[in-house]
């Protein structure tokens, strides 16, 4: 069941996403490297 306080933020990663504020890793390595360059 998804909760009002659940869909909200479900909606700001959403728009987080469309506006360009995420990381995306296609692939192990890509993650490897990113967790290693944190």
């Amino acid at each position: 069941m998804i909760t009002p306080e659940l869909q909200a933020r479900i909606d700001k990663a959403r728009e987080e996403i469309r506006s360009g504020n995420c990381t995306v890793i296609r692939s192990q390595e890509a993650l490897n490297d990113y967790l290693d360059n944190l």
